[in-house]
C-alpha cells in the first residue's frame, strides 16, 4: 500500500497593493507592496521590462514589504509599473508632476517605450503633433522625445505620447515672462 500525498504550495497574494505616484521630476519616486509571504520571489517591471537593480533602479525586500525606488525622475520614467510573483501581480502608474516653463523657452517631454524602433505619436489634446519649426520630434532607440521650441502661452495644455492602447500624458503651463524696467535718473 502507498500513501501519496500531495502539497500544493499557499500562493503569494497582496497584502497591499502597489499605488500610483506622482513626483515631480529630478525626485526620487518609491513604489511599495505588501506580499503575504516574507521573501516570496518577485520582480519589479516597466511596461514588459524586468527592471535590474542599478544607478535608476533600487530594489529592497524587508519581510512582507517590497519597495521600488526610482531615482533621479524623469519624463521617461513615467508609465506603468508592476510588482510580479509567480501567482499574481499589482500594477501601478508613475506620472509626473506637471511641468511649467516661461514663455519663449523650449521644453522637453519624453516616455520610453519596451522595445526601440516603434512609432508614437504626439498629441496637445486631441491634435495630432507633426516635426516642424515648433515641435522636433525625435526618436533616441526606446526613448520618444518631444521639444517645443519657442513657448507661447498658448502652448500650455495637456500632451499625450501614445504608441496603440498605451498612453502616458503630462500637462504642461506656460507663464508670462517676468520683464524688468529699469529707470535711470
Amino acid at each position: 500500500m502507498f500513501i501519496i500525498c500531495l502539497f500544493s504550495a499557499i500562493p503569494v497574494t497582496f497584502k497591499k497593493e502597489v499605488a500610483n505616484l506622482e513626483v515631480k521630476e529630478g525626485d526620487t519616486g518609491v513604489f511599495s507592496c505588501e506580499l503575504s509571504k516574507s521573501g516570496a520571489p518577485m520582480d519589479w517591471r516597466k511596461g514588459r521590462v524586468i527592471l535590474k537593480p542599478g544607478y535608476k533602479y533600487e530594489m529592497k525586500q524587508e519581510g512582507r514589504l517590497t519597495k521600488l525606488i526610482i531615482n533621479n525622475v524623469e519624463e521617461s520614467d513615467a508609465g506603468k509599473y508592476t510588482c510580479k510573483t509567480d501567482d499574481s501581480q499589482s500594477t501601478a502608474e508613475l506620472t509626473l508632476r506637471n511641468q511649467q516653463v516661461e514663455e519663449e523657452k523650449s521644453v522637453s517631454l519624453s516616455c520610453e517605450l519596451s522595445k526601440p524602433g516603434l512609432a508614437v505619436e504626439w498629441r496637445k489634446g486631441q491634435e495630432l503633433l507633426k516635426n516642424n519649426f515648433k515641435y522636433q520630434i525625435k526618436n533616441r532607440t526606446s526613448i520618444m522625445e518631444l521639444t517645443i521650441k519657442n513657448t507661447q502661452l498658448e502652448d500650455s495644455g495637456l500632451y499625450s505620447c501614445i504608441y496603440g492602447d498605451a498612453k502616458t500624458t503630462a500637462n504642461v503651463t506656460i507663464t508670462r515672462k517676468h520683464v524688468f524696467v529699469f529707470m535711470h535718473f
